[in-house]
């Protein structure tokens, strides 16, 4: 977004004296504006037959521009550079069956817009390998045929893997003892062996990829711990869709679809304390498998469990939970949801002896009682009578370590603090907020822990706050609440207000102040990214967005009415 400077000194002392007296906030390095463009392939005078011509003659922070074509040869990215192709389909690197076609030996280089093929065969060759390399982004290519791996990360941490396709490789994807990276909306393919694997690799993001027709594995996680696994699309592989194997604890898999294969989700060696939530495992030979009665810990609920030869198996004997407690629930299993399998919904509380409807399977006799669904020696002891409702793009969202400037897009009907962020307990340890009616003290704050002196114990749909998160990487925060129906309407105050965006859609400026104008009412606008930590005024072509927090500065009281 564009920024721009306050016309008057005096905002822009508020805006200091706001905005960073409340947060300590360590800013990451970014990467130098590019300088000078060097272009390979073409006609121009200039420009360099090969690819690391190209590279040999770009100072850091450069742009090497490649046109269409074929380059056979393996390219070495050692310095801080954009490398760009013309066009992903008809911009070739070639490895010729060797090697590497692309090696990244530097941090901050971007590659997008080639096609990658012809890596060898032999240990460690790929399309393109990151090799101890740091902050680097690798998008918008297509990695296929070969040798070994597609895309390959070794011993390489903070790096964005975005919108590439990784098919007709051995592996599409390894990241081999590598932390912390992002790995977004891939399509990884009809790969020999396994699709995306994680080797002994923690505190990654394996989020909304396409993985399908993968002759072995969809997501494998090998030693490898605190990963967030969530929202991939993982059909048709031959033996499990996500295999969580070998030591790997405290993961989290959550609203992924498994489907086709063997085994839908499978745990085998010492694998504790993951949480299994929100997925779709269906036409599996096995749906979810604790295959070693080792696996202890676990968390499984809220899943839809559909449709498989064998919908669990645990050898644990009740060493894993398969429910999230009463009223939350456990899993809804497709073949104990008729009452010729003694489905029953006619009571509710603990132990299903009140009369009434609450989602979960009781026995249906005159006095009712629990019907737990039996896995083996274990037991969901609450089934789900129908299919729980999946996550969508308005009851979550992605939050990074230290503080994020959020709100709650759905009507709170219990706004107390702790219930509201209840699904993140134990990720943040401190919450804030400014009210601008109480002139004296304005700053709100709750502190995980504090005994005494918390004075914001409440929060709604009308409120931006400052959640502080305390976890590494990144943390899925899902958030109950009714849906909007009808445009919200809250007070702004005259000065600053923290303020939240309770709508279904993201709208620009315009749209989204609705019925109050810009600048006559409201003269400055703000919000927090917590990805690059920065603020960013929000400029007229500028959207508000679902889930965040804004800072609106109001020249007199005035109603918002803010549109669905």
């Amino acid at each position: 977004m564009r920024k721009k400077r306050f016309s008057s000194i005096i905002i822009c002392l508020l805006i200091i004296i706001t905005f960073f007296s409340m947060v300590n906030i360590n800013f990451r390095l970014i990467q130098p504006a590019g300088g000078a463009t060097i272009y390979v392939g073409g006609s121009g005078p200039d420009n360099k037959s090969t690819i690391q011509e190209g590279i040999i003659a770009a100072d850091p922070g450069d742009t090497v521009f490649v046109y269409n074509g074929t380059y056979t040869e393996n390219v070495d990215v050692n310095k801080m550079i954009k490398l760009i192709g013309e066009d992903k389909n008809s911009t070739i690197i070639n490895g010729g069956g060797s090697g590497d076609a692309v090696i990244i030996n530097a941090d901050w280089v971007n590659v997008s817009g080639f096609k990658m093929t012809g890596g060898g065969p032999i240990t460690g060759d790929s399309g393109i390998e990151l090799n101890n390399v740091g902050n680097c982004k690798v998008s918008g290519n297509i990695v296929s045929s070969n040798g070994l791996y597609g895309i390959y990360l070794i011993s390489s941490n903070w790096n964005d893997i975005i919108g590439n396709s990784a098919s007709n490789n051995y592996y599409g994807m390894c990241v081999r003892s590598s932390n912390n990276n992002y790995i977004y909306d891939n399509k990884v393919n009809s790969n020999s062996d396994e699709g995306i694997v994680l080797d002994i690799s923690n505190w990654n993001n394996i989020t909304c990829n396409a993985v399908l027709g993968n002759t072995r594995d969809g997501i494998c996680l090998v030693s490898s711990s605190n990963n967030d696994i969530y929202g991939n699309n993982v059909t048709g592989y031959g033996w499990y869709g996500i295999f969580i194997w070998d030591n790997s604890d405290g993961n989290y898999i959550f609203g992924n679809i498994a489907s086709g294969g063997e085994h839908g989700v499978l745990f085998f060696e010492y694998c504790n304390n993951n949480d299994v939530i929100g997925n779709t495992i269906s036409d599996n030979d096995y749906g979810i498998d604790f295959m070693d009665s080792n696996c202890i810990g676990n968390r499984v609920y809220h899943n839809n469990i559909i449709e498989n030869v064998w919908q669990g198996s645990d050898a644990t004997d009740n060493g894993n939970q398969w429910h999230n407690g009463y009223p939350s629930g456990g899993n809804y299993w497709s073949d104990f949801d008729d009452p010729g399998e003694g489905a029953f919904d006619e009571f509710k509380g603990g132990n299903q002896n009140i009369l009434g409807y609450d989602g979960i399977v009781d026995q249906g006799l005159p006095s009712g009682g629990k019907n737990p669904y039996l896995i083996g020696n274990s037991q969901d002891q609450y089934p789900l009578i129908k299919p729980f409702g999946l996550p969508t793009s308005e009851n979550f969202m992605m939050l990074k370590q230290g503080w994020n400037l959020i709100s709650i897009p759905l009507i709170q009907q219990d706004q107390s603090l702790i219930k509201v962020l209840e699904f993140i307990d134990g990720d943040y340890d401190a919450v804030q907020w400014y009210d601008p009616r109480d002139s004296f003290d304005p700053w709100k704050h709750y502190k995980v822990g504090k005994s005494y002196g918390n004075d914001l114990l409440e929060l709604n749909e009308s409120m931006g706050f400052w959640v502080h998160i305390t976890q590494p990487g990144d943390t899925i925060f899902f958030y109950n609440g009714t849906r909007l129906t009808e445009n919200q309407n809250f007070a702004l105050h005259p000065g600053w207000n923290m303020v939240g965006y309770p709508s279904l859609s993201n709208k620009i400026r315009t749209e989204a102040l609705n019925n109050i104008d810009f600048p006559s009412d409201v003269d400055a606008i703000w919000t927090y990214n917590s990805t690059t930590q920065k603020y960013e005024k929000i400029s007229e072509s500028d959207y508000f967005e679902i889930g965040r927090g804004y800072y609106i500065h109001a020249k007199a009281e005035v109603v918002w009415e803010v549109p669905l």
